[in-house]
């Protein structure tokens, strides 16, 4: 969920070798239900993936999350991403938590002692898309999407994973919750600003996913650098600029991150007259399928003022909420 890092790969060397087997004997139903493979295409290239991957490994947290949602319960997830809430999903799931430097890549060896037949990363621009070449040598390898229209997003990502129809009603859940979002926002001005590291102030670009989210829940945004699209994923801010960014809501995600008292203790912050919540900062801020729907379930929350908005603790209880959503 914490798609707005851009995380940094360290290089990779080496690779697995492969080594024949002798003998005649026919191979088990298992072996020829591994050995079945599919075609996928991602951001990066086009891999020949298992049908049904038996030891699929993760390296960051949201991969993992887009794993399991699509009915793949991974072997291991690297905590790439240092997302706490992912982290209790997974652990509830029984799948084991692998400790790796934020923003970091597992060692080749490591990966090579897993086993894995297929490996689970976020981004092209993250760790696994920068040493792709190299983990690549080790199992077929899929790189998720963190950028573009929400839809096609999760839609994409339930095709790598072979899951479209999945993907189909996961969309269909989040629809359900925007939809009623835009019953009672009656398009009144949302401003969404953000604070990462406690330093650096931004607000979200009308290209930006949760942008979208925002639109189709019937809000708008205040005029300025909030109703315009850019190169990249969010709009710097100035110190000086947060008082232009008044609404009659304002949200300011808080999440381990993301600082959202750092903006708000800022003087010009003193200036917004709106309400200020600060829903998490993991959901607003995300790009994965569990992203969207959290976060149009707080837009409906904000349109109607009814119901709590999302908090780290409460991630479980939405995880519970995503799946059954979406179960077919």
């Amino acid at each position: 969920m914490l798609s707005g890092l851009r995380l940094m790969g360290g290089a990779l060397v080496g690779a697995l070798v492969l080594v024949g087997c002798g003998g005649g004997a026919e191979p088990s139903s298992q072996e020829t239900v591994a050995a079945q493979t599919r075609s996928v295409t991602h951001e990066l290239g086009t891999v020949e993936v298992p049908a049904q991957p038996r030891t699929v490994v993760a390296v960051d947290e949201l991969a993992g999350l887009a794993a399991l949602s699509h009915g793949i319960t991974p072997a291991v997830v690297y905590t790439a991403a240092g997302d706490k809430g992912a982290q209790a999903v997974l652990t509830g799931a029984g799948v084991e938590l692998a400790e790796v430097a934020v923003a970091g890549l597992p060692s080749t060896e490591e990966l090579a002692a897993r086993g894995p037949d297929l490996i689970v990363g976020t981004g092209p621009q993250g760790a696994v898309g920068t040493a792709y070449a190299e983990v690549s040598k080790l199992a077929p390898t899929i790189v998720l999407p963190v950028s573009g229209d929400w839809r096609e997003m999760t839609t994409k990502v339930g095709e790598l994973l072979g899951d479209p129809d999945g993907a189909a009603r996961q969309i269909a859940g989040t629809e359900a919750r925007l939809k009623e979002a835009a019953a009672s926002s009656n398009g009144r001005v949302l401003s969404l600003l953000g604070n990462s590291f406690g330093t650096n102030n931004f607000t979200m670009p009308q290209n930006a996913p949760i942008s979208a989210l925002i639109r189709e829940a019937g809000f708008t945004r205040p005029a300025g650098p909030q109703q315009e699209s850019v190169d990249g994923y969010s709009t710097v801010l100035s110190a000086e600029q947060i008082s232009e960014h008044d609404g009659e809501l304002i949200v300011v995600p808080a999440g381990t991150w993301y600082d959202a008292d750092a903006l708000l203790a800022l003087p010009t912050a003193a200036t917004l007259a709106g309400p200020v919540s600060k829903p998490l900062a993991e959901a607003w801020f995300g790009t994965s399928p569990f992203a969207f729907f959290v976060s149009a379930g707080d837009l409906r929350t904000l349109a109607s003022g009814q119901g709590e908005l999302s908090t780290e603790s409460a991630v479980p209880a939405l995880w519970q909420q995503f799946e059954q959503a979406s179960a077919a």
